[in-house]
């Protein structure tokens, strides 16, 4: 019987990013659901794509063409974490790794108090 439910699967990311803590140097590291510890930086750099609703969906590199996505508890403590660069870039920092935000993820991630009265 068919229950009209379907489960999607993230073909660009077998594993998922399920915790995350602050390490030495300000980094970012990452659990994965097989209890790989991840620390983002150069060799495992975030990247950000745009759902096609609109939401965010971060991916933390593991190795080779393997992605972990992070989960959507993660995203949000991620939101809170998200700075401005030098040149004014939004994106997140990993100890001296900074990760910019697509553009296109701007419109999601400003809140309507950070833009009344501009």
């Amino acid at each position: 019987m068919h229950t009209g439910l379907s489960k999607v699967v993230d073909v660009v990311a077998p594993f998922l990013a399920v915790e995350m803590a602050d390490v030495e140097g300000g980094a970012l590291a990452f659990r994965t659901n097989l209890d790989e510890v991840i620390v983002a930086g150069g060799d495992h750099p975030i990247r950000f794509e745009i759902e096609a609703g609109g939401g965010l969906k971060p991916y933390l590199h593991v190795r080779g063409d393997l992605w972990a996505r992070l989960t959507r508890a993660l995203t949000l403590d991620l939101v809170e974490r998200f700075e401005e660069d030098d040149a004014g870039q939004p994106g997140l920092r990993s100890g001296t790794a900074f990760f910019a935000l697509p553009h296109s993820a701007l419109p999601e991630i400003t809140s309507p108090e950070t833009t009344e009265g501009a």
